[in-house]
């Protein structure tokens, strides 16, 4: 009978997990607090599983994944503006980006 899985794995992910949560939570909630129609609260929610399973990839695929977020973002931001599909940047949801950027750093970034 052996450890559970959880206590087999190296704790050093888990906790850098962890720290990773809480590091983009606040930086959300940072930038939340400075500009509250810039990002809402939905996104400083959802910034904390994000920075979750960001962190447990590792801090350089915490680091890409939290500025691809913006960056994907801004294009996507960018197309509407000049497409005249909407009227302000503030119709653009974040959390999207945020999903999708998750998504290219777990597959792209090693």
């Amino acid at each position: 009978m052996g450890a559970p899985l959880i206590f087999s794995q190296q704790p050093d992910d888990f906790v850098r997990a962890l720290f990773s949560a809480v590091i983009l939570f606040a930086v959300y909630l940072i930038l939340a607090l400075i500009s509250p129609g810039g990002i809402g609260m939905g996104d400083v929610k959802l910034a904390a599983p994000v920075g979750l399973y960001l962190g447990y990839l590792g801090w350089s695929q915490l680091l890409y994944g939290g500025l691809l977020g913006f960056i994907v973002n801004g294009v996507t931001t960018a197309v509407f503006l000049g497409g005249k599909r909407r009227n302000t940047a503030k119709e653009v949801p974040h959390g999207p980006a945020m999903l999708g950027a998750l998504a290219l750093t777990a597959l792209l970034i090693q």
